[in-house]
């Protein structure tokens, strides 16, 4: 076959250097030949054969015979444009994956300037560094986005009343967390806390220092030599800056690192959950709202639920609680209470606001512990006046505060949901419990279809 330069071309298109075209349209007509006849009859310098040969054995497209000389063997052209064709396509699912994550980060703004505004400053020291970065956390108005190393969780407390500030003020703190031990105890450490942490892997990406993005204006990346708990001792070194064009770089660098990371749970938590029973207390119903709100958005499918007395789903606070559950029709919830007046049972047998997926049960003493259970991960626990138990018995729970406790500690969860099961056991169906009463002279009731039929 001739080497023309329209042949070349075809080849130079399909990835091919000129002299790697020029040997294959050689080795084509030559069939098996040595290095020396490939650059005679395809015009290729001697000093350049040889590259140009490793490049076709690389592309899949020479063999080499391991003779002396060492001679080559064209390999047909419908293999490469099949590997091709293939590498092709694994690119162009890659990039439909990515498109919408790229197109978030690298969007149009169309707010920059061009100008020399805006200074970089380095800071060194811990004591600099820390106070720098309580400086620009206070000066936050809108956003704040976070990324912690593994340091971050044991010197939270050295900006606690900040954070706590900032939860005060509605800024919206975002904070990106390495899927270590010890950053359970965040929630805890800033109670009421309204923040986001995420769990990333950014050592994947090369990043190793904190970054802290206030409003998008400002930037501050520290690297802590060492990353301890040490509040004043550290040759740390960061840099500290206000340039429009630099923040908007590190922002879209860790915006995107935020969209690809998970929601701090016990299972983004390497080694397990942290060894403590309680993560953190609820004193608010908005508080309580929006903790049990958040993890229904994370995909929980099942609420274990035991309360005495029964909810009142059609008022007040119980309403805007059961009132998160109609979007999920998924959503399978099991309930215990007690069930003493006529009209709590008429009222649930008739209710068109509780969920359809929502099976109660009736127990004659379910005790004083409310609490419920999310997909036997997760739970909260309503407790009396006292001090938090030593154990996680549930019987040491009976006489605790008045307050909503979360837990994600995998021994509670089993206490408290071996403490339903008991209850589960002796309990009965709202049907029969509606049959007692009747048996009683009370009332007859509708209870799955049956007709209401009230004494005078």
């Amino acid at each position: 076959m001739p080497v023309t330069s329209e042949r070349i071309a075809s080849l130079q298109r399909l990835g091919l250097s000129e002299y790697g075209a020029r040997c294959y349209l050689a080795l084509l007509d030559l069939g098996t030949a040595t290095a020396r006849d490939i650059a005679t009859l395809g015009r290729v310098p001697s000093a350049k054969v040889y590259a140009a040969l490793d490049q076709l054995h690389e592309k899949g497209l020479a063999g080499i015979l391991p003779e002396h000389p060492r001679r080559y063997n064209p390999i047909p052209l419908e293999s490469y444009l099949e590997r091709l064709r293939v590498e092709k396509a694994r690119e162009l699912a890659s990039l439909d994956r990515d498109a919408p994550e790229l197109a978030s980060a690298f969007r149009i703004v169309g707010e920059s300037e061009v100008s020399d505004k805006g200074a970089v400053n380095v800071v060194r020291g811990r004591k600099n560094v820390l106070k720098t970065a309580e400086q620009i956390l206070t000066s936050a108005k809108v956003e704040v986005l976070i990324l912690a190393t593994p340091g971050f969780a044991e010197r939270a407390r050295a900006h606690r009343d900040v954070l706590m500030d900032l939860v005060g003020r509605k800024v919206e703190v975002r904070v990106l967390v390495p899927p270590v031990r010890g950053f359970a105890a965040l929630a805890e450490l800033l109670p009421g806390i309204s923040w986001r942490v995420r769990a990333h892997d950014a050592e994947d990406m090369g990043l190793k220092s904190k970054i802290v993005i206030v409003d998008r204006s400002k930037a501050f990346v520290v690297n802590f030599a060492p990353d301890d708990a040490s509040l004043a001792t550290g040759k740390d070194v960061g840099i500290h800056t206000d340039h429009r064009g630099i923040v908007q770089v590190i922002h879209a660098l860790v915006e995107t690192l935020w969209f690809r990371s998970k929601i701090l749970t016990a299972e983004t938590i390497e080694g397990g959950p942290e060894p403590r029973y309680f993560s953190r207390v609820l004193r608010s119903r908005a508080e309580v709202l929006s903790a049990n709100l958040d993890i229904i958005d994370r995909g929980a499918r099942r609420m274990t639920f035991v309360r005495q007395n029964p909810p009142d789903t059609r008022r007040g606070f119980f309403k805007d609680f059961f009132g998160i559950f109609h979007d999920r029709p998924d959503m399978v919830i099991a309930s215990i209470h007690r069930f003493t007046r006529v009209e709590e049972l008429d009222a649930y047998a008739r209710d068109g606001s509780i969920p359809g997926s929502w099976d109660i049960a009736h127990l004659d003493d379910p005790g004083p512990l409310r609490f419920w259970i999310y997909d036997d991960r997760e739970a909260f626990l309503a407790l009396r006046k006292g001090a938090l138990p030593d154990s996680p018995s549930v019987e040491a729970l009976a006489d605790q505060e008045d307050a909503i406790l979360h837990t994600n500690n995998p021994e509670m969860i089993r206490a408290l949901l071996a403490e339903y099961e008991r209850m589960r056991r002796e309990a009965r169906p709202l049907a029969v419990r509606a049959a007692e009463l009747q048996k009683e002279g009370l009332v007859r009731i509708a209870v799955e279809g049956a007709p209401v039929d009230r004494k005078a």
